[in-house]
């Protein structure tokens, strides 16, 4: 009787265990992101991934290629899954001196409580180099551009011993290369005892003033403005190279959500009257200038240029141009090109060219 209990406790037992099924599914992921695509050195940078699993989660361990001089994979310790059915993992750090200018490999590993492990395919992450090399890709990336729209605020102060000035302007700028067309709408604000005259565009170009438009139809500059000299990308590697330019990184900001890598110039005494030509008999006693760089397009999302300066008649001069893009967009509307011509648009031409002439409209 007892061998008999114990035959059928036996069978009992082996048809619980044979009812309960194994785990031998590996967790599943999605959503797997940074929140950059290229990065400086020392700029924090955040990794996640979603996963899930059909019993429960255990843990996670991200890896990547920053060991031995950026070769080589290292893994971060392992941290537990909270919720245990569906978990977001996540890794924050610095990106290593060492991996300035390469590419930094990264995937996360995940593994349930039965210990099924899997990881993510490896994604790359650009690791910008010197200050140089990220002004000079800005430049090449903004050449590249075939449409684009933008929106921007610019604002000027001029004061000296005698008088001072300030003046505010939106600026709406619209290109089209495939159409060789541009189009600059501006509405501005200023002292009603202060009048301009605005300055010619190259053919094809549409410029806007508070609503009226026309079109330029013979090329009287050969540039936009004296800062355009920036934008050839052959001479600014030359000044670069020969020390007239030089770039100092100041870090990573956000603009109109958009991520942007600052630089400041410094340049050479020797260049500067040739960069303000405009500005005659003047003596630089200081000109700092920053820009902030859109990682994606090469388009300064931010502006700023600050001069002290002498005048032959000794009088003392500081001078602010700012600007900053409240929109971007490398879509245009083709309307924007097809404006009509305006009555007395000739009545608005005014003294003080120089001034307008002077600001960096080549950046926006």
């Amino acid at each position: 009787m007892h061998n008999l209990k114990l035959f059928l406790s036996l069978i009992v037992i082996m048809v619980v265990l044979g009812c309960i099924q194994q785990d031998t599914r590996a967790p599943t992921y999605t959503n797997v992101s940074s929140n950059v695509s290229a990065a400086m050195i020392n700029e924090v940078v955040s990794f996640t991934a979603t996963w899930e699993d059909e019993t429960a989660l255990h843990s996670y361990v991200f890896s990547w290629t920053v060991g031995n001089n950026c070769t080589t994979w290292m893994n971060a310790s392992a941290v537990k899954f909270e919720p245990e059915k569906r978990g977001v993992a996540s890794y924050i750090a610095a990106i290593p001196e060492d991996c300035r200018g390469k590419e930094i490999r990264w995937k996360f590993y995940a593994r349930d409580k039965a210990g099924n492990w899997n990881s993510t395919p490896e994604y790359k992450l650009t690791i910008l180099g010197e200050v140089e090399e990220i002004f000079l890709r800005a430049l090449e990336m903004g050449e590249k551009i075939e449409k684009i729209s933008t929106n921007s605020s610019f604002f000027l102060e001029i004061s000296t011993s005698e008088f001072s000035f300030s003046m505010k302007m939106n600026v709406t700028f619209n290109q089209d290369k495939k159409l060789n067309k541009r189009s600059i709408f501006i509405t501005y604000t200023y002292p009603t005892t202060t009048t301009f005259m605005y300055y010619s565009l190259p053919s094809g170009t549409f410029m806007c003033v508070s609503g009226a438009c026309y079109e330029v139809e013979e090329e009287s500059l050969p540039q936009l403005s004296p800062a355009s000299n920036l934008t050839n990308l052959t001479s600014m590697r030359k000044m670069i190279e020969s020390k007239e330019i030089s770039l100092k990184g100041c870090g990573v900001a956000i603009y109109i959500n958009r991520t942007c890598d600052c630089v400041e110039f410094e340049i050479s005494p020797t260049l500067v009257p040739e960069l303000l030509s405009l500005w005659k008999n003047l003596t630089v006693k200081q000109l700092k200038q920053m820009m902030c760089l859109d990682r994606e397009t090469g388009i300064a999302l931010h502006y700023r240029t600050e001069l002290q300066a002498i005048s032959l008649e000794s009088m003392e001069i500081t001078s602010i141009v700012e600007y900053i893009l409240s929109s971007l967009s490398l879509e245009v509307d083709p309307s924007v090109f097809e404006l009509p011509f305006p009555t007395g648009f000739y009545s608005i031409v005014q003294p003080l060219k120089e001034i307008l002439e002077a600001f960096p409209l080549s950046f926006i």
